[in-house]
């Protein structure tokens, strides 16, 4: 049901996640399953199904083409999480199949199935390069001839989403997440899990802007209740400089931050990269009422996981 351009839902929406399986699908069936009378399931990867996520789950090949007749049927609202992630340029072709192809299939079946609203999942990488000067808004956009090919792939996942004209779509572009359930662990998890465990992490030489996971799965969810269709919006925590990642990091595991080993310092090796993922969350502040939670809290539970794993 939408009032003047805005979703407003009643209690108790029928909810599916796409990727429900994955670090920010797993911490949004929580916060889903936390709050009264929604009936929520999950799509996950052929193989993916897992005890650990509390909700009736579908296996569906996003990059097989069509999804199943009906999988949406009687949903109000999807957010759309799946996506493959790879830094090999040789994979851009099956991530073209997952995030491009597989959000076009996505989009379809929500149409042909008559839900209400989709939300879909990018990355603040889509609006903010490494060589930025300044924080990014949802106005900025990356140049795809300078950027990964996982980014590339987000970028035009993105496109297609905000174009759709035949159902409510709203845009999330997420900071980098903290938290617990992040099992790969994601690039962001390697590095806490590097800091955690007393070992020098890749950084980059500037600020990054890291977000609670469970702050910004909440925020998808406002996306879907409140978020203007066809807008994009940024969900951030806080720009953290690399001397201060390690310092919070290695506080929240109560151990000595980590140092660069002598051997790699005198070769020049493991110096943090030049530049920086700076953002500009205000609109989603404004517009949504999110809130971006405690981000010390976020380190402490992402320890906690690693430390538990």
């Amino acid at each position: 049901m939408t009032v003047g351009g805005v979703s407003q839902y009643p209690l108790g929406m029928r909810v599916v996640v796409t990727g429900a399986a994955g670090f920010l699908g797993e911490n949004l069936v929580r916060v889903l399953l936390e709050e009264p009378g929604h009936t929520v399931s999950g799509l996950v990867r052929p193989g993916g199904a897992s005890p650990a996520v509390e909700v009736p789950c579908s296996e569906v090949d996003l990059a097989a083409g069509a999804l199943p007749g009906g999988v949406f049927a009687g949903i109000d609202l999807v957010i759309h999480l799946a996506g493959l992630y790879s830094a090999r340029a040789t994979d851009l072709g099956a991530m073209r199949l997952t995030n491009v192809a597989g959000t076009r299939a996505v989009l379809d079946a929500a149409v042909r199935d008559g839900v209400s609203r989709v939300v879909h999942c990018s990355t603040m990488g889509t609006c903010v390069s490494i060589e930025q000067a300044g924080p990014a808004t949802e106005d900025d956009r990356i140049d795809p001839a300078a950027a990964s090919p996982y980014h590339v792939t987000k970028l035009e996942g993105e496109e297609l989403a905000l174009a759709e004209d035949r159902i409510e779509v709203v845009v999330v572009n997420p900071a980098a997440p903290v938290g617990r359930f992040d099992r790969k662990p994601t690039v962001t998890g390697q590095r806490i899990r590097d800091i955690a465990e007393g070992r020098w992490p890749r950084l980059l030489a500037g600020p990054v802007n890291h977000v609670s996971a469970t702050a910004c799965v909440r925020g998808m969810l406002l996306a879907g209740k409140k978020g203007r269709p066809g807008e994009r919006y940024l969900l951030g925590g806080e720009d953290v400089p690399p001397e201060e990642l390690l310092a919070r990091v290695a506080a929240a595991a109560g151990r000595s931050i980590p140092r660069r080993p002598f051997l790699w310092r005198l070769r020049g090796k493991g110096r943090p990269s030049a530049g920086s993922l700076s953002i500009d969350d205000s609109k989603a502040r404004r517009e949504l009422g999110y809130d971006p939670g405690n981000l010390e809290a976020a380190f402490r539970d992402a320890v906690s996981w690693f430390q538990g794993v």
